[in-house]
């Protein structure tokens, strides 16, 4: 789980799917919270913690799985649009200077259009179980902070009764 016992990863995007970096404020084992080197594995996580670590690992992969699929059909079918665009108007793919032939952005806004058209549905998707996701990570970040006070609570009660 990445170095000094944090959860998640950093670093940069993935070409294919281009999400942002992630960082994840949850460490990976709560003794880490506490200075305790050395922590790798999760042996003092609650189920509450491991349901919430679980959860944001499983939504970034599925998040990043969604997106480098999405970008690749996106560029596939963007450089299938231009180039039968491009033929029907008798050109090649590269221009009499030899650069790359492009579309103007009128001709582009038609093939933006149509391809968010054609993904309305896959999108509308993504976006539901996005927030689901979203909902369950944010439940489990309330409750393992709510488990985190109850647990000072009792170990304070504890010491006084002492």
């Amino acid at each position: 789980m990445g170095h000094g016992g944090r959860a998640g990863a950093e670093g940069r995007p993935c070409p294919s799917s281009l999400p942002l970096p992630h960082r994840a404020r949850l460490p990976a084992c709560p003794r880490a919270r506490r200075g305790v080197q050395g922590c790798g594995a999760e042996p003092d996580e609650s189920p509450s913690e491991q349901k919430l670590r679980e959860l944001r690992q499983e939504t970034q992969e599925w998040n990043q799985q969604f997106w480098a699929k999405q970008n690749l059909t996106f560029r596939k079918e963007k450089e299938e649009f231009i180039h039968s665009r491009l033929e029907a108007k008798g050109l090649g793919p590269r221009a009499e200077s030899g650069q790359k032939a492009t579309l103007n952005a009128e001709e582009m806004a038609d093939f933006y259009k149509e391809f968010l058209s054609k993904n309305f549905q896959k999108h509308m998707y993504y976006n539901r179980d996005w927030y689901k996701r979203n909902f369950a990570i944010t439940f489990f970040m309330g409750r393992v902070a709510l488990e985190r006070v109850w647990n000072k609570l009792r170990l304070k009660q504890k010491k006084t009764h002492s």
